[in-house]
């Protein structure tokens, strides 16, 4: 199991946002889903921005966060607002 803090586009902060809401690995995020992750990290009191999504989206991908296609940024963000 790959531990969070040691993911591709995930910084400190990141990663203990997503530590304090049950999300240790990188199984644990795939389990969750990317846009759920987000979702908890926000209903937990941070304020997470678009880059947080666009991380995790990436390191599920095995891309850095800035590779991801427009076409697939909109798609995320459709999803989110959903």
């Amino acid at each position: 199991m790959t531990n969070i803090s040691s993911l591709k586009n995930l910084g400190p902060t990141s990663a203990e946002w997503l530590r304090q809401v049950g999300i240790h690995t990188e199984e644990d995020l795939r389990n969750v889903g990317v846009i759920q992750a987000y979702k908890m990290v926000e209903a937990a009191g941070y304020k997470p921005t678009l880059n947080l999504l666009w991380a995790m989206v990436g390191t599920l991908e095995g891309i850095g966060w800035d590779e991801i296609p427009e076409g697939m940024k909109a798609q995320l963000k459709k999803e989110l607002l959903s």
